[in-house]
């Protein structure tokens, strides 16, 4: 409607209905017509429209080019021909400066792709180094640290977990307690697992493990479990870090003997007398 009333030409609206649709109307029509693609951003077309990724951002200015500019380029070329210009002489004009236009929207379009897919694979690269230098950062000491997803699933260990339960990453990854533990224990870890997320601070505990590969049997952990949050302020992951106090607990405890012991000295030196 609004390209009939633009060039002053019956439209298909007009032909099909009979109606002459004002610019208010036709505009009001456009609107309406915007407001349906817009309700459903996630759905059909619009789902491109509204990436913000390299799509697009490529198909957003082509598509606004691909409407503007024929429908300006034919409305000068109406005028300049009620101007008294030959129509014929400036069908090629209007061809070349369409193609000329057009090069220069996909040149920039692909200067543009160009310039995120570089962006992009930088980020990936760093990503990629920070991931190894804090993978790195956790090979290197003697606390075992670990990564769950929500689900309890193992996304990431260091050095020090696979030593202690004598697993690779291929028989932990992405795998559950209750697939590389005893039934028992993995259901105290994922109990303690689920009492952090939901209070969604960090909570310590006290866990008892077997060491598998030097054989000296079960070991104590200090585990301190803390929700990790996304952008949103969600958790999505759980953080672990349990450091080895069996030695602690074991003097711990041989201290309580001795004082028992000396108690019950003290007690029968004091009854002699």
């Amino acid at each position: 409607s609004l390209l009939g009333i633009l060039y002053r030409v019956d439209t298909p609206w007009v032909i099909l209905t009979g109606m002459n649709a004002t610019p208010g109307m036709a505009f009001v029509l456009l609107l309406l017509s915007a407001g349906a693609l817009c309700a459903r951003p996630t759905r059909g077309w619009m789902v491109v429209l509204a990436d913000y990724g390299t799509a697009g951002r490529m198909v957003r200015p082509l598509l606004l080019a691909a409407v503007l500019v024929p429908t300006l380029l034919s409305h000068i070329k109406v005028l300049l021909v009620q101007a008294g210009y030959s129509g014929a002489g400036l069908g090629p004009i209007m061809v070349l400066v369409l193609i000329l236009l057009f090069a220069a929207l996909i040149w920039l379009s692909a200067h543009t792709i160009l310039v995120q897919e570089k962006a992009r694979g930088l980020a990936e690269q760093a990503l990629r180094e920070t991931r190894q230098n804090l993978q790195e950062l956790a090979d290197h000491t003697t606390a075992v640290i670990c990564l769950k997803d929500m689900a309890g699933r193992f996304l990431l260990c260091n050095r020090q977990f696979e030593r202690v339960t004598g697993k690779s990453k291929g028989e932990y990854l992405g795998k559950t307690s209750h697939e590389i533990f005893p039934e028992a224990l993995a259901d105290i870890l994922r109990t303690n697992d689920l009492k952090a997320i939901e209070t969604g601070s960090a909570l310590e505990f006290e866990e008892n493990i077997p060491n598998v590969p030097s054989g000296a049997g079960e070991q104590t952990y200090s585990s301190v479990k803390f929700p990790i949050m996304d952008a949103s302020g969600r958790p999505h992951a759980l953080g672990i870090v349990a450091i080895n106090i069996t030695q602690r607990k074991n003097l711990e405890a041989q201290l309580r003997r001795e004082q028992e012991k000396l108690k019950n000295v003290v007690i029968k030196k004091t009854s002699e007398l």
